[in-house]
């Protein structure tokens, strides 16, 4: 079983089916500290899990140092993701970045099963089926509160 990620932005009602919401306005700081507790989070994974990106609600610009953050998470969980991420899903509202998103994994396939999606409706199911393939079962139909 994974541990918990013990932050604010993290939904883990589903746990190991985490959902990740971004805010409106998020500081740098925030981005980084939300950053950092899924790097102390992963470091204590012992079993799959799934993972839905949820950037709707994000309002800012995103700045070359949020990306420079990012790519330095990505550098940081890779590893234990390879290992133990069963699928991520990423909900865009629009329907050009889901088909950009597809095609980048076409030309470099993704190091594990990610799907663009539209809703979390769409990606729930995708990801559960994922952890399901990957032995974990109990994972609920539909996101708690839905």
């Amino acid at each position: 079983m994974t541990g918990r990620v013990n932050h604010a932005w993290v939904d883990e009602r589903a746990a190991p089916l985490y959902v990740w919401r971004l805010p409106a306005s998020p500081s740098t700081a925030e981005i980084e500290e939300a950053l950092h507790a899924i790097q102390r989070w992963v470091k204590t994974l012992d079993g799959p899990y799934g993972w839905i990106n949820d950037p709707r609600g994000l309002r800012v610009r995103v700045l070359a140092t949020h990306r420079a953050l990012l790519g330095e998470h990505l550098r940081v969980v890779g590893p234990e993701a390879l290992r133990w991420c069963a699928g991520m899903g990423t909900i865009v509202s629009s329907p050009t970045i889901r088909g950009v998103g597809t095609a980048v994994g076409w030309i470099t396939p993704y190091t594990f099963p990610t799907k663009w999606c539209g809703s979390l409706a769409e990606a729930w199911p995708w990801v559960r089926e994922r952890l399901e393939e990957r032995g974990v079962h109990g994972v609920p139909e539909r996101p708690p509160g839905a």
